[in-house]
């Protein structure tokens, strides 16, 4: 009998200890994927620069283009911290996925356009251009 009730117990305890750490997953940090967008008045685009922020204690963890047939290129300059370029064809649209520390805090994450440039690389004005991430 007594058993039995040490088995219930200890059974209990591990549905007790299941329950908390699933709950717990849903309240904490969650690793992942961002996507910033280009709104462009220019249909054909060779490469954009931008810098990309973190506040505090979020983090940047990298980057890849996410329009067809680009590539993407990072320099971190710290941990909150990444300036990138991502080559093309593009146009406007999804750009770029970051990788960042915490998806739950959207607001966390700053991206800001420096540069644009055609196809042949030459330098094209930002008036009416903008890199942004979706709000939530």
């Amino acid at each position: 009998m007594r058993r039995n009730l040490l088995f219930r117990v200890g059974r209990l305890a591990a549905t007790a200890a299941g329950v908390a750490v699933l709950f717990s997953c849903d309240s904490g940090p969650k690793a992942g994927d961002v996507t910033a967008s280009l709104a462009t008045p220019h249909q054909e685009l060779g490469s954009v620069m931008f810098q990309v922020t973190a506040a505090a204690p979020n983090t940047i963890e990298g980057l890849t283009a996410a329009c067809t047939g680009c590539k993407a290129f990072m320099s971190r300059v710290s941990d909150s911290e990444v300036r990138g370029i991502v080559t093309g064809p593009f146009g406007p649209g999804a750009l770029v996925h970051v990788t960042v520390s915490n998806t739950r805090v959207p607001e966390a994450y700053t991206i800001q356009l420096l540069e644009l440039a055609r196809t042949d690389y030459g330098l094209t004005a930002l008036s009416g251009s903008t890199l942004q991430f979706p709000t939530q």
